[in-house]
């Protein structure tokens, strides 16, 4: 058995990290067993050189397990190397802080990478083809315990012997099948919330809690009542607890396998491809052929229609105003955001996440009077990272229901800084020293940092209002139109980026153009206008 022991710190982290698969039965000879020095079945180095040949091609998994293949070859947890946005800010970071984040980022991006010694700044065209599988097959099921919040520093065996939820554990869950590939154990562990949070909990060095998704799950009512990451993460139904199809968890002709629930290894969640060559590139890593494109496409539109549904279930907007008004009057708008089945935090996960609500007023003419929530001619908030606001083109927005959370340093003068990215700078409002002395990463030695939280915690809401100033004269009924919002990056994100890599800005306002904005919930109202 091969033993490998990773420790070292990660950085952004990927969405659910946990697989769902049983031992299968596979009848055929199975060409790509070996035999180790001790007589112990082992799967053969699949095409990968030095350290990586440790390790199980993920395609060699798909030739018994295609629908998890078909499902996870499109998803985040494939793509979490080869993301373009992973690659850039592991580059940045580790140019930032002297490199002495190590492996902050690419920890849980590439474990696989990280294990077999591939350098923590290694750009991705050098990289070895298991490491740009990302979390792969084996990343999960080659574990047999939780290491508890553990920020990757996760056991991995690569060996012949696959771990998951089915098997010897219930009383009548069936018994493992006889594989002649690989041996089964099961484990419950694949049953809990407790394999995602080695990945899905990320404390940097210096104690900030850049991501606490695994520790708002724990303290929310869904993990006392026992439903976890799995249940919305990998069910049929995106973003609400549901039901599993029963069936079997491979194919293979001939032969009948116990039915098991089946679990979606999608993996849905917040974020999504960057560009139409994933999953599927051409030879040598060229652009795919037409046909190919189509393929990812599909691909694709088809995540996208899940992502939509995991929002739309994600939180609820129950909006009160008056019945009437008279033109000339004063009233108020009531919305109230309902965290309805997110199992952490609305909005959760890194700080940059935008959760926002869009408010317009309109006359019978459809003339807008009054709006919240509308975004610059940059695509971003009227808030202080605003190019327009900042340049004095458009009024800050002093209405703006923006949930997403703060990333601030204390300042010389004891107030909070708020920065556009969890980074210091060499002109920070804090003492910082450059390049960093120690082990640091994303604040770079900023001590006094913190993140502060305003998201809507499981099961809870929040309340909101908006004034309604009804001009004289105006002719009615006045509509409004109330929106919840949501998207992973906001702009500025990409705009931050571009000051250090000028080179890049094409490829950067490219991105900008790719943020997705999927809409949560929206009310439309009317108010009558009528004497005083």
């Amino acid at each position: 058995m091969i033993r490998v022991r990773r420790r070292v710190y990660i950085g952004l982290a990927l969405l659910a990290c946990v697989c769902a698969v049983s031992a299968v039965s596979c009848v055929r000879e199975p060409s790509v067993v070996q035999t180790d020095a001790a007589g112990e079945k082992a799967a053969k180095a699949p095409k990968f050189k030095g350290e990586g040949g440790k390790f199980t091609d993920p395609k060699l998994c798909g030739e018994c397990h295609s629908t998890q293949y078909s499902q996870w070859i499109g998803s985040m947890h494939h793509y979490s190397q080869a993301s373009l946005t992973n690659e850039l800010v592991n580059d940045f970071l580790h140019k930032k802080t002297g490199k002495t984040i190590s492996a902050f980022c690419i920890q849980c991006h590439t474990p696989i990478g990280t294990v077999i010694g591939e350098r923590y700044d290694l750009p991705n065209k050098e990289r070895s083809p298991i490491s740009l599988a990302g979390v792969s097959c084996e990343v999960c099921h080659s574990m047999n315990k939780s290491h508890g919040q553990a920020q990757a520093f996760f056991e991995l065996k690569p060996s012949n012997k696959v771990y998951g939820p089915h098997g010897k554990g219930g009383e009548k869950d069936p018994p493992p099948a006889k594989s002649d590939f690989h041996e089964t154990e099961q484990q419950d562990v694949f049953k809990s919330s407790q394999l995602c949070q080695q990945c899905h909990e990320v404390i940097v060095p210096n104690g900030l809690r850049l991501q606490e998704t695994y520790t708002e799950w724990k303290l929310s009512p869904w993990a006392k009542e026992g439903v976890t990451c799995q249940s919305c993460h990998m069910g049929p139904v995106p973003g609400k607890p549901s039901e599993r199809p029963v069936g079997e968890i491979a194919q293979v002709a001939g032969v009948e396998l116990p039915k098991r629930p089946l679990s979606d290894h999608s993996f849905t969640g917040v974020d999504y491809h960057w560009t139409d060559d994933y999953p599927f590139r051409g030879k040598g890593g060229v652009a795919p052929d037409d046909r190919t494109k189509k393929r990812n496409v599909k691909i694709q539109a088809d995540l996208a229609k899940k992502r939509q549904e995991l929002m739309r279930n994600a939180a609820k907007l129950h909006v009160s105003g008056p019945a009437s008004l008279a033109p000339g009057s004063k009233a108020s708008l009531a919305v109230r955001i309902e965290n309805t089945f997110t199992g952490h935090h609305f909005p959760g996960g890194f700080p940059w996440r935008q959760a926002w609500v869009e408010v317009k007023y309109t006359d019978a003419k459809g003339n807008v009077f009054f709006q919240s929530g509308d975004l610059d001619s940059d695509g971003d908030l009227r808030n202080q990272f605003s190019k327009d606001v900042n340049a004095g083109k458009v009024k800050e927005d002093r209405h703006l229901v923006n949930l997403q959370a703060q990333a601030t340093v204390r300042g010389f003068r004891g107030n909070d800084v708020e920065l556009p990215f969890p980074l210091a700078e060499e002109d920070a409002p804090s003492p910082t020293v450059f390049p960093s002395v120690g082990p640091q990463s994303v604040y770079n030695g900023a001590d006094n940092a913190r993140i502060i939280k305003r998201g809507i915690p499981a099961r809870d809401s929040r309340t909101f209002s908006y004034p309604i100033r009804v001009p004289e004269g105006m002719s009615g009924p006045v509509t409004y139109s109330v929106r919840l919002l949501y998207r992973n990056y906001p702009p500025y994100y990409f705009d931050y980026f571009a000051r250090y890599y000028t080179d890049l800005k094409g490829l950067l306002d490219t991105l900008k153009t790719k943020l997705e904005i999927y809409e949560v919930d929206a009310v439309i109202g009317k108010i009558e206008l009528g004497g005083r």
